[in-house]
């Protein structure tokens, strides 16, 4: 398992003593780029409508610092980059839906088509956190269904989804397992965890993980989209499947599930 830092997620620099020193160092490197669109954010901010207070107009915004693109970002502060990120979610999620997601934890087993997944979840704001584990790297013959680019070629899987998740939102919570996980590890994978999906292909790990997520008193609920995509749930107050010809439909029907039982308190 790595730590929630390193290659994958951005260093958030403040531009207090100790973020100063660093961001001082970056700009004297030639070869990292900084861009700041601040002001256009802020002006966006000010415009939401109800407006917002001034704890979230007077957030101190922070720079966001990304290794693998040797460039630096500036962005707003946590709680006003969440809110003006997701403003337009609001016809279909509440506020309150939203502040309840933004404290789930999602696992992710198996990063070819649990990229999409990953992705998804990340552009609705639908968790907080999310857990990925794939010990491969991507391939071309991937490319057809994972969301990445000739230049992640050779980068290991769960690695090409946690940067891509921290290029839309550097204030999400990821941790890798970058060796995958076997029927010894899926216990640990699972603690905390209120969502699994399993895309993963190897079948003992899919049994533990059916396994585990049963054990689990409360656990968490494991998703299984198949070959057609079929997502599938059970709780105390309903059994549903739901299908669908393509993977972005079923995960948006996936998310307005899962907020609907937030929002009710069904977990």
């Amino acid at each position: 398992m790595n730590e929630i830092c390193g290659d994958h997620t951005a260093l958030l620099l403040d531009e207090g003593h100790l973020g100063a020193e660093v961001l001082d160092r970056l700009r004297r490197d030639p070869e990292v780029t900084f861009i700041d669109q601040l002001e256009q954010q802020r002006a966006a901010l000010r415009s939401l409508v109800p407006a917002p207070g001034p704890d979230v107009l007077d957030e101190a915004p922070v720079w966001a610092y990304y290794s693998w693109r040797r460039t630096a970002v500036r962005v707003l502060g946590p709680n006003s980059f969440r809110l003006l990120r997701l403003d337009r979610n609001r016809n279909k999620i509440t506020a309150s839906e939203q502040d309840r997601l933004r404290d789930i934890t999602v696992g992710i087993v198996g990063l070819s088509v649990g990229h999409a997944v990953a992705l998804a979840l990340t552009l609705e704001g639908a968790c907080g956190a999310l857990r990925l584990a794939d010990f491969d790297v991507l391939e071309l013959s991937n490319l057809n269904r994972v969301p990445g680019t000739v230049f992640d070629l050779g980068v290991n899987k769960a690695v090409v989804a946690a940067r891509r998740i921290a290029e839309i939102d550097p204030y999400i919570a990821v941790t890798l397992w970058e060796d995958g996980l076997n029927t010894e590890s899926v216990a640990e994978f699972l603690k905390g965890a209120d969502v699994v999906i399993d895309e993963c292909d190897s079948l003992d790990v899919k049994v533990s993980l059916r396994r585990e997520a049963r054990a689990g008193s409360p656990g968490p609920r494991l998703r299984q989209p198949a070959t057609e995509v079929c997502w599938t749930w059970n709780d105390s107050t309903r059994n549903r499947i739901v299908r669908s010809s393509t993977a972005w439909s079923a995960i948006s029907m996936w998310t307005c599930w899962r907020t609907s039982a937030l929002a009710t308190g069904s977990r």
